[in-house]
């Protein structure tokens, strides 16, 4: 491999890089649907619970990264 060649491949990953905004999303909406279709078919009801309560949490943390990012971009 040649010196001036080597760096310009793929770039480096970006250790900082967040998860996206789109995949947390999907994954507080499918657990809680998950969790609703299990308690409305009866299956391991409890475990349904859990997933909603999972979901649920998610969905109140994504909906704060959202309003303090919003923030931080108004000022």
């Amino acid at each position: 491999m040649r010196l001036e060649n080597r760096g310009r491949g793929r770039p480096a990953a970006n250790p900082g890089h967040r998860v996206e905004r789109g995949s947390q999303m999907a994954l507080w909406l499918i657990l809680i649907i998950a969790g609703v279709v299990m308690i409305v078919l009866g299956v391991a009801v409890e475990a349904a619970k859990v997933l909603l309560w999972i979901g649920i949490i998610l969905l109140v943390v994504s909906l704060i990264g959202w309003l303090v990012g919003r923030g931080r971009r108004a000022v």
